[in-house]
């Protein structure tokens, strides 16, 4: 019989209530990747729910606990207002354990595994309901150095369903793709197209990403 493999809760946040309609969850990543969330008031998902992290999230958050100075905060930050809730975050990663309890304005290295957890519940609209803007998340703006390649590009990018929408510009090499799939992750969609070769430049929305 296969013997079942205990995994280590690497990073747990929990939220406390306040008066008003602040948060109440706690959210826990686990080292194989699942991260479970547990609402209690005031988020989108109240009840139990939990996703896995794809291997290029566990590798952001690895490079993140790996570099931040989250070890050396203190154990307490807390400013006295009563009706601020207490936000309680515990760490434990490569031999090293941290707790860290704070109320109101929170340290950086606390406050970016904070955004990053956040960033990963919200993927799945637990904390607030998803609200895309027209278009802002199902187009790139694509320059190529070769208007051949537009349909290598579709082929090469079909688990992103990437589908030419139309030329933009009748002088220089911009196109508008659709991007169909919108279960994939939006910063691996542009991290992935900005890294092939034959793209000069893409962008979501307004600004373009162009390659250093």
């Amino acid at each position: 019989m296969q013997e079942e493999v205990e995994h280590t809760c690497i990073i747990s946040l929990k939220k406390q209530g306040c008066r008003g309609y602040c948060p109440r969850y706690t959210m826990q990543l686990f080292d194989d990747g699942l991260l479970t969330f547990s609402g209690t008031a005031h988020v989108a998902m109240v009840g139990e729910a939990e996703r896995q992290l794809s291997a290029r999230e566990m590798q952001s958050v690895k490079t993140l606990l790996s570099t931040s100075s989250f070890y050396s905060l203190d154990d307490l930050y807390d400013n006295t207002i009563v009706d601020i809730p207490f936000h309680t975050m515990d760490v434990n990663y490569q031999g090293k354990s941290k707790t860290v309890k704070s109320r109101g304005d929170k340290p950086a290295a606390y406050q970016e595994l904070e955004t990053l957890m956040e960033r990963l519940a919200q993927k799945e609209a637990w904390l607030t309901e998803k609200k895309e803007a027209e278009g802002e998340l199902s187009q790139l703006i694509i320059e190529l150095s070769n208007p051949d390649l537009v349909a290598i590009l579709e082929e090469r990018y079909t688990d992103f369903n990437l589908a030419l929408n139309r030329r933009i510009s009748p002088r220089q090499l911009y196109f508008l793709f659709d991007v169909k799939n919108k279960s994939r992750d939006r910063e691996e969609v542009l991290s992935t197209i900005q890294d092939d070769p034959d793209v000069k430049s893409v962008q979501w929305n307004r600004s373009i990403n162009r390659r250093k």
